[in-house]
């Protein structure tokens, strides 16, 4: 993970994530919060303090960030590890030895929350939805998608009540109620009422909340993006972009 200064436009300080053997997949930094929320193909969620003395800080002659990740890279692959969790063959990690925080899951795709002190919410390819307690990090509810298998990006309404879902090819909006279980005060489960299922016809990698004009933007690995209405699922319109000479619009 790096961090980079926006206004000399160079790496101020840079992070390992885990022991450098998966790919992060995703990160959440809640506008004026102190931690930084990391997650990929480990199966780990890393809960970093931005001001702590475990990133390497670099001076402004460093152009590169020194931690060597390459010799990894060719051992645990994001496409790796999904090529077996699609055949059945993966197997989460240990936990890493001296480090018995560090809880291994399902590889992580995307987080999202609506401000600090507010539940964290992560996404996962076995197709749940995980919620964790940020104070504790303790993993207090989660729900299941259905007909998804994988999803690869969660958005969060501003008062945290309404959570979007993209994964195979449909999107869903789903109005968060929470329900006491097993008679744990910290723990419950996220149901609620299901809202329209949007039909994108391919894989969703990545999604936008438009709350002012109620509209959910949706984009995908063929290189498409469509807006729905976020209240009841209508189509609106649709762009594709092609890389080369051909560039064609059909708002």
């Amino acid at each position: 993970v790096h961090a980079y200064d926006t206004q000399t436009e160079k790496i101020a300080r840079c992070r390992q994530y885990g022991a450098g053997t998966g790919e992060v997949n995703a990160i959440s930094y809640p506008a004026g919060g102190e931690l930084l929320y990391v997650g990929g193909t480990d199966g780990a969620i890393d809960v970093w303090y931005l001001d702590s003395n475990e990133w390497t800080h670099l001076n402004s002659s460093v152009t590169a960030c020194p931690i060597q990740t390459e010799a990894n890279a060719a051992n645990t692959t994001e496409a790796r590890v999904l090529e077996e969790i699609e055949s059945g063959s993966f197997e989460t990690s240990p936990e890493e030895e001296g480090n018995s925080s560090r809880q291994m899951g399902p590889v992580v795709t995307s987080f999202s929350t609506a401000g600090v002190g507010r539940t964290l919410y992560s996404a996962s390819v076995d197709g749940v939805i995980r919620a964790w307690d940020t104070g504790t990090g303790e993993n207090v509810g989660y729900m299941t998608m259905p007909n998804m298998d994988k999803i690869n990006t969660i958005q969060i309404s501003a008062d945290g009540h309404t959570i979007f879902s993209g994964g195979d090819n449909v999107a869903f909006r789903w109005d968060i109620k929470t329900y006491m279980v097993d008679n744990r005060t910290s723990g419950y489960w996220i149901g609620g009422l299901t809202g329209p299922m949007m039909s994108f016809g391919d894989e969703i990698k990545a999604m936008g909340v438009d709350e002012v004009n109620h509209r959910l933007y949706v984009a995908g690995k063929g290189g498409e993006a469509m807006a729905f209405d976020a209240l009841n699922g209508t189509w609106l319109r649709s762009e594709e972009r092609r890389v080369g000479k051909e560039c064609r619009s059909r708002w």
